[in-house]
């Protein structure tokens, strides 16, 4: 049994704006990040789906703003003193 039926769903743009600041403190081994999610509150969900003999619609704020703030620490933020001079030259010389 075939079936005629058409359904489609229109869906309308959405857009947001979110921030993020960041910085390095003690020789880059703490790292303070403050961010923003939707800040100008525009971020919805609408669209509107077409069907036979039915049409759902939905139109709403998605309930996506928050703040935050995060702290890293790096136990070993410090570069290793060691360079290495020559080693593995012998390896190379062999290949």
């Amino acid at each position: 049994m075939k079936s005629n039926k058409a359904y489609f769903v229109k869906v309308r743009a959405s857009a947001g704006l979110d921030l993020s600041l960041s910085h390095y403190f003690f020789h880059k081994a703490l790292l303070l990040n403050v961010y923003a999610n939707d800040v100008l509150k525009t971020r919805r969900s609408a669209w509107t789906q077409y069907g036979q003999q039915v049409v759902n619609t939905k139109d709403c704020y998605e309930f996506t703003r928050s703040i935050g703030l995060s702290l890293t620490y790096n136990f070993n933020a410090s570069r290793s003193q060691y360079r290495g001079k020559g080693a593995g030259n012998a390896e190379k010389r062999r290949l």
